[in-house]
């Protein structure tokens, strides 16, 4: 998935809830929303080639790497994206 989000400041409890509840009942901050999003999948090819057409739409939207990129992997494909970076296809910030 590819998506746009504005920048949302928020404090710590309005992403993680405090045990025992909130000491002051504040409404908490808004989240940033997805904007533009692109979604993809398939049961056909790889990780590796999933990942990297993730990252080419990627690259497509921000090609001088101006805005921060956040990058989130759920399930084995942590070792396949660790590859992709080094071998210099994707840019840490």
């Amino acid at each position: 998935m590819v998506y746009d989000a504005e920048p949302a400041p928020r404090r710590p409890h309005d992403v993680i809830a405090v045990p025992g509840g909130r000491a002051v009942q504040r409404p908490p901050r808004a989240r940033p929303a997805a904007i533009r999003k692109w979604l993809c999948g398939s049961i056909i090819t790889g990780p590796a080639a999933l990942i990297a057409n993730v990252f080419d739409h990627a690259e497509a939207r921000d090609p001088g790497h101006v805005r921060p990129w956040v990058v989130l992997v759920d399930g084995p494909g942590h070792s396949v994206l660790a590859g992709h970076l080094r071998r210099g296809q994707g840019h840490r910030r």
